[in-house]
């Protein structure tokens, strides 16, 4: 009942604020000469609600962080995917052993995945190369381990038009390699024979979010959160020299203590936030209706534009931060056309109000603010 007033309200408030709106816009620009765009038209339909952390590089050279990176996802009961390197791996007893002791842990999901025979860019290689050193690492990994992969990580994150063709030669069923958050591609996360499920890298700075040193647990949360809700997914990187430490111009083997507190901190927020860690081969697997993420301090603020103690002008910045990650509709208009805080629809409080008491779902939410965006009467 509550979902129908919601909705109602919407669409009555939509007919009567719209003469108003129309004539209050009409006499700065006609209706031919503002006119927006939608940048993308249509949200997500289908999510995994999850999140996958891959641990690259995986190779018998420092294999005291290694092993401390992933007990701590052990310790976090957060499910893996190693990358191993095929011809840099096998040698070193003690990593070999404690993977070989983890996989056959029932209480961790440990898997396991290709990540090329010498770290080669795949990207500068033909198909019939490229197939056999995924080939060869396969089989070597079964070998050593009992285990095929069926998960590709490129090295460098590179791929080109034959590497898809060679991972279908061997077998593999899914692959990682980088994405910029800009992309317009979607991944499809169903009815596909080889899904690529990319780990993210953001416009502004597109390889140095995937190092750990230079971002915190909460700045890394807000790269994964628009991956997430773009994507439908997120695939985190975790790099061996990320948690090593660095002194005397070279790197010990021995864990940077620092960071692998931004990792127990990031493993929880992603958690707290109600995401389940899978491996990248799992993402697939449980997927329902996609429901983008908002957080906390973003309620906060609408909870405390609702009460009055915040301006109208701290909700449209609100808003304008949600369109930022990917939660609600990216409308462009004329740099000319201002935003409309004074004409925010007193109604809508309303709404807002029912959102926050969990009186409506946030995909309603979402849609009665597309709604108003899309009618010009909300501009931001």
């Amino acid at each position: 009942m509550n979902k129908i007033i919601f909705v109602g309200i919407v669409v009555i408030g939509i007919f009567i604020l719209s003469i108003g709106q129309y004539n209050a816009y009409s006499s700065s620009a006609s209706k031919t000469e503002f006119q927006v765009t939608v940048a993308y038209e249509n949200h997500l339909s289908e999510s995994c609600h999850c999140v996958a952390f891959r641990f690259d590089d995986i190779s018998d050279y420092k294999n005291e962080v290694k092993i401390e990176v992933i007990n701590t996802f052990y310790k976090k009961h957060a499910p893996l995917t190693l990358g191993i390197v095929g011809d840099r791996f096998g040698e070193n007893e003690k990593l070999l052993n404690y993977i070989k002791g983890k996989i056959h842990d029932e209480s961790f999901d440990l898997e396991i995945a290709n990540h090329g025979w010498e770290h080669e860019d795949f990207s500068t290689l033909d198909k019939v190369q490229q197939t056999q050193l995924i080939k060869k690492t396969n089989d070597k990994v079964y070998d050593i381990l009992g285990i095929r992969p069926t998960v590709f990580i490129p090295p460098h994150n590179r791929i080109n038009d034959g590497t898809r063709l060679s991972l279908q030669e061997n077998g593999m069923t899914h692959f990682s390699p980088s994405l910029r958050v800009d992309s317009t591609k979607q991944y499809p996360l169903s009815n596909t024979n080889l899904y690529q499920f990319p780990a993210y890298v953001t416009p502004k700075e597109p390889e140095s979010e995937l190092k750990w040193g230079s971002y915190t647990h909460e700045k890394r949360f807000s790269f994964l959160k628009k991956s997430f809700n773009k994507f439908g997914f997120a695939v985190v990187v975790v790099h061996p020299l990320d948690f090593t430490l660095f002194k005397d111009e070279k790197y010990l083997d021995e864990p940077n203590l620092g960071q692998f507190h931004e990792l127990e901190a990031l493993i929880d927020i992603v958690k707290a936030n109600g995401l389940e860690i899978v491996p990248i081969g799992k993402i697939n697997s449980k997927i329902s209706p996609a429901e983008p993420i908002i957080e906390e301090k973003s309620k906060k603020i609408m909870r405390e534009w609702v009460e009055e103690t915040r301006t109208d002008s701290d909700f449209i910045d609100t808003l304008n931060f949600l369109r930022e990650d990917f939660v609600i509709l990216n409308i462009n208009v004329p740099n000319n056309v201002k935003n409309s805080q004074e004409n925010i629809p007193t109604w809508f409080k309303n709404n807002v109000s029912w959102w926050l008491e969990k009186k409506t779902s946030t995909n309603d939410f979402v849609n009665s603010i597309d709604f108003l965006l899309k009618n010009e009467i909300l501009i931001i």
